[in-house]
């Protein structure tokens, strides 16, 4: 081999050598854009991550709040039994008052005719010009005892 083909084999190799130089440039480059690519994919996952805990942590609250509004709203209903029931309450009692009325209605108006009666049987007892007997308590021993038994039974 002459030294021109060495020249120019060595010249190739040079040429092939900066290839290969500028091809692993190329991919040193690649492999850092893959591994900045990677670091925001794991910077995404990690933002993911916490997006599902915060997520995770709402559902955990809202479960709470619902089950506090089953609390309440069963308190709700039971109150609104306990309104119901009064109610009913009520009106048995306005009921009562209502027939206990009657009945004092009834009362008043026999207590009236009795009333009556007894004006008409007063207006005939005592009659003008006339003497009528008066009794005295003095020796009513008799009497007395009635009236303290009769007390006594009050």
């Amino acid at each position: 081999m002459t030294i021109a083909e060495i020249t120019s084999a060595i010249a190739k190799i040079t040429n092939a050598i900066a290839e290969i130089t500028s091809a692993i440039a190329k991919i040193t480059n690649a492999i850092a854009k893959i591994t900045n690519a990677i670091t925001e994919i794991t910077n995404a996952i990690a933002e993911i991550t916490n997006a599902l805990a915060e997520i995770t942590n709402a559902i955990a609250e809202i479960t709470n709040a619902l089950a506090e509004i089953t609390n309440a709203s069963a308190e709700i209903t039971n109150a609104s039994a306990e309104i119901t029931n009064a109610s009913a309450e009520i009106t048995n009692a306005s009921a009562e008052i209502t027939n206990a009325s009657a009945e004092i209605t009834n009362a008043s108006a026999e207590m009236q005719v009795l009333i009556s009666e007894l004006a008409e049987q007063e207006t005939n007892l005592i009659k003008p010009d006339q003497s009528y007997p008066v009794w005295l308590p003095y020796n009513a021993v008799e009497a007395a005892d009635t009236m303290l038994k009769a007390n006594e039974l009050l």
